[in-house]
């Protein structure tokens, strides 16, 4: 599981929002910034609440995830300042990369998380991510008994 792509609203309401890449490069060019806009409205708004827990949550569509959670600072109007994470989880590391990118993005941004917060809602990532996993390899050992009956029952036509 790997971070694509973090977002955090300007607190003032006037700077520009911050979107940092997996790679914690700022995504200035506006046609990636909307695609990575795009694809985290869609997970979100299409996608289904998988988790949620004391300010955060986490949303599933397809091979996506996205992550939100929210931080000890408020916007110039005193609203909450969510900060969001679109993770791939296809992209399989041994290492829980998302854990430290959600952090190094934290720090960059300057803003802080409750930490039983955050452990909460990175837990529920890994528990995620586990039965993704493991739903993606019980669906590939059925199409490979699938295939083995098909050539089974190919092979029993053939010799009739």
């Amino acid at each position: 599981m790997k971070a694509l792509a973090f977002y955090a609203q300007a607190l003032d309401n006037r700077s520009s929002d911050t979107m940092l890449n997996e790679n914690s490069e700022i995504i200035s060019v506006s046609e990636q910034r909307q695609k990575t806009l795009s694809k985290i409205s869609h997970v979100t708004a299409d996608g289904k609440l998988a988790a949620s827990g004391d300010g955060w949550k986490i949303f599933h569509l397809k091979n996506y995830f996205v992550a939100q959670i929210i931080t000890s600072e408020s916007d110039s109007l005193g609203r909450a300042a969510p900060i969001v994470c679109l993770i791939d989880s296809q992209n399989n590391h041994d290492d829980f990369d998302v854990d430290v990118q959600m952090k190094t993005f934290l720090s960059r941004v300057n803003r802080t998380v409750d930490a039983p917060r955050l452990d909460e809602l990175l837990q529920n990532l890994r528990i995620h991510q586990k039965k993704r996993s493991q739903r993606d390899s019980l669906a590939g050992t059925t199409r490979w008994i699938q295939e083995i009956i098909s050539w089974i029952v190919r092979f029993i036509r053939s010799r009739h």
